[in-house]
């Protein structure tokens, strides 16, 4: 098991408690960081350079327990990082677009709330099943596209019941 985390949660009580999981850790920490060896420590540290984009920074820090540089290459953790981010941009979509400002489900039981879920994984599957058919027919890239500005678009086109045809 391979625990991800980003340079919030980056911090020696949460990496112990990590640790004591059992999990491969493979966590983001802060570039400005010292790191002197004051003793040898079970850890290894990778520091690599993007290209800047917007809103990204020009380089990042990572800190594993993998220490084996043959069986888990820096480039692979390095992409498996970036990953995450493409998980957690989806996270966002459905958390801050998606339900907007509802936090809590409205379904009272086990199955009802899994059906609820699995309705905004298909609401934001079809956003993005939009976006792709549009991008595709302008020959734009989609995630030049606004998934909140496509998801405002569908919604306005939307029945004011909220309830979608079969």
């Amino acid at each position: 098991m391979l625990c991800l985390a980003d340079r919030g949660f980056c911090g020696y009580p949460n990496w112990r408690k990590a640790i004591e999981s059992g999990a491969q850790l493979l966590w983001r920490c802060k570039t400005d960081w010292q790191l002197p060896i004051d003793r040898v420590l079970q850890v290894r540290v990778i520091e690599y350079d993007l290209p800047q984009q917007s809103g990204a920074q020009e380089r990042y820090r990572l800190i594993t327990t993998l220490l084996d540089p043959k069986k888990a290459p820096a480039l692979q953790l390095a992409t498996l990082y970036r990953q995450r981010w493409e998980i957690e941009s989806v996270l966002d979509e459905l958390k801050t677009h998606t339900l907007q400002r509802r936090r809590t489900l409205r379904s009272k039981t086990p199955d009802g709330v899994e059906q609820e879920f699995y309705g905004w994984l298909l609401m934001h599957y079809a956003t993005c099943w939009l976006m792709h058919q549009a991008a595709s027919a302008h020959r734009l890239k989609q995630r030049d596209l606004s998934f909140t500005g496509t998801l405002h678009l569908v919604r306005r086109q939307q029945p004011h019941s909220r309830v979608f045809p079969p």
